[in-house]
């Protein structure tokens, strides 16, 4: 029995009889055709009712079937569509967030035909970018469902990279960038990055890499962090910036260490930059879970505790 059967059977909720369930379908066709005349008379807020109420109607009795389950959702889906359609974006989030509690609730796997469902409102939103904001709050439940019932502990690629573009849309950089980091798709990161950085001070521009580069490789990503750093440094070299900078350069000089077994070199050159990496107290942090995860060094307690538990999949924001 599913939690949410638990849930009614403690609440004294009854099971529906299985000599109702005609009346259950002549009920549903009922609620329909009043859903379609709140649509067509333009009361959107009539319409999120009776959307809800064809919802509930599906998933109440004990244990849904996996039918009832898909209709719930498939319900949900196209309400969030519809409504969004229409510019009721508060609405469609709520229909698209119950979607996604039919993901959660029944344990429904991260997979590509319901990653489809998600795609398909990110997509819609993308049309409406001045409801971003809205979908952000979508999308995090989205992720939370694919880090909890998927394969990847800190969410699934494609939805992180769904929040990450939504975060971008909203201007929000800094909680698009944590985003990224878990997206795979490192060039699109470093577009990203060079965006937000154009709001900085150009002095700046050497910190935003260096932040983003040192984020990877404290996840053990050295593969992205190498072409974020190429694809980064090459748009600034086309917008006509310096990239003989002291941070661009420790970056680079970093990487190629991480390349071998090479741990004198790692601390030399902590040493040598010591008053680059001083800019922003974060990089030494970064250094520190760096050197442990590729030399196995111990890093001081102090200040890693909230960067520890982003890189291993902490709370989504």
């Amino acid at each position: 029995m599913s939690r949410r059967a638990l849930a009614r059977k403690a609440a004294g909720a009854k099971a529906v009889a299985p000599h109702s369930l005609s009346q259950d379908a002549a009920g549903i066709e009922n609620v329909t055709k009043k859903l379609q005349l709140q649509l067509k008379t333009g009361d959107y807020y009539g319409a999120l009712q009776l959307y809800k109420t064809l919802f509930m109607r599906y998933l109440k009795v004990d244990d849904p079937s996996v039918e009832q389950q898909e209709k719930a959702a498939a319900l949900a889906l196209d309400a969030a569509l519809v409504l969004l359609e229409h510019d009721e974006n508060t609405a469609a989030v709520e229909m698209a967030n119950l979607m996604i509690s039919v993901f959660v609730d029944f344990d429904h796997d991260v997979d590509d035909r319901h990653k489809q469902s998600v795609r398909q409102i990110a997509s819609a939103f993308e049309q409406k970018p001045q409801f971003s904001a809205d979908a952000t709050g979508f999308l995090k439940n989205a992720v939370k469902w694919s880090a909890v019932k998927g394969a990847r502990k800190r969410g699934d690629p494609e939805l992180q990279l769904l929040l990450a573009r939504a975060y971008c849309m909203t201007g929000d950089f800094p909680h698009a960038m944590k985003h990224f980091l878990h997206a795979e798709t490192p060039e699109e990161l470093a577009d990203a990055l060079f965006q937000w950085s154009k709001t900085g001070y150009p002095s700046e521009s050497d910190l935003y890499l260096a932040r983003a580069v040192l984020q990877l490789l404290s996840l053990e990503n050295l593969r992205d962090a190498n072409k974020v750093y190429e694809a980064y440094v090459a748009k600034c070299e086309h917008a006509g910036r310096a990239v003989d900078l002291p941070l661009i350069n420790f970056t680079r000089f970093l990487l190629l260490t991480l390349e071998r077994d090479a741990l004198p070199l790692f601390q030399m050159l902590q040493e040598r930059y010591a008053l680059a990496l001083a800019r922003d107290s974060s990089l030494k942090s970064y250094l520190g879970i760096i050197g442990q995860r590729f030399y196995g060094l111990q890093p001081p307690r102090s200040g890693l505790s909230s960067l520890l538990e982003m890189f291993s999949g902490g709370g989504v924001q």
